[in-house]
């Protein structure tokens, strides 16, 4: 079983082979393909995509947002803003993540395991891109969920339609026409939209993929289950504590 564990950190990016971001990777990763049934190529078409959004980051918010405010947001400013995004994907407006209340989700995200996105006057909890990966699952089932899932966009530069079903882009096994369609379907950032040229994001994208693809392969990637620490070794833990005369 991997020794992997999540990672958050108030701002930046994680990068591919760092420990930070190889360990979010493999656990979203491995999330999505055990719990959900993702093929490796659909998992790296969306990690080639969100290295590129939040940097596999589940704290990080629109870097433009923390300039402007000199410090991330409060919970109130998360939570009121526009046009502004956070997280893995770069949920947009925040509140899409920070606000479970906001009525965006038929769930109340507040109830998943790691839930905890990070403000200026409230600590997260590390384990939040665990609980960001359970939204998106849940999210790319059936025809998709239209609040992360989008059909019937159009690249008119390539003359493409994009209009895939959420449980047919699970299936895919070409990296780079998964990266694609998560740009199009779950992305859309500004430099696709018309009369924007989306040559050069979809390519930088495909590459992304391409590479998360490669390097999950080189280090030897299978997908695992979250390592637990077994209840035994806690009990055996707070005993050695009591006798050693610890405080609890």
């Amino acid at each position: 079983m991997a020794n992997w564990k999540w990672h958050a950190k108030p701002m930046g990016s994680y990068s591919r082979g760092s420990t930070e971001g190889d360990d979010n990777a493999c656990l979203i990763t491995s999330k999505l393909m055990l719990e959900f049934g993702w093929t490796l190529e659909a998992c790296c078409g969306m990690l080639g995509n969100i290295a590129n959004e939040g940097g596999l980051n589940p704290w990080q918010y629109e870097i433009s947002y923390t300039q402007e405010l000199g410090r991330i947001p409060t919970k109130a400013e998360a939570n009121s803003v526009n046009g502004k995004g956070m997280g893995l994907l770069g949920w947009t407006p925040c509140r899409k993540w920070t606000n479970p209340n906001a009525g965006y989700w038929p769930w109340d995200i507040s109830t998943f395991d790691g839930y905890g996105p990070n403000f200026y006057d409230q600590p997260g909890n590390t384990k939040d891109a665990k609980a960001q990966t359970e939204l998106i699952g849940r999210c790319m089932r059936g025809v998709g969920n239209g609040n992360m899932w989008i059909r019937s966009r159009r690249d008119i530069y390539g003359g493409i339609d994009y209009n895939m079903r959420a449980d047919v882009y699970i299936t895919l096994t070409d990296v780079e026409q998964a990266a694609l369609v998560w740009l199009w379907q779950a992305e859309y950032p500004s430099s696709i939209i018309y009369p924007n040229d989306p040559t050069r994001t979809q390519n930088k994208r495909k590459a992304s993929a391409n590479a998360w693809y490669q390097h999950l392969i080189d280090i030897g990637f299978t997908p695992s289950r979250e390592t637990k620490i077994p209840l035994i070794v806690l009990l055996k833990k707070a005993v050695d504590n009591i006798e050693g005369g610890s405080e609890l």
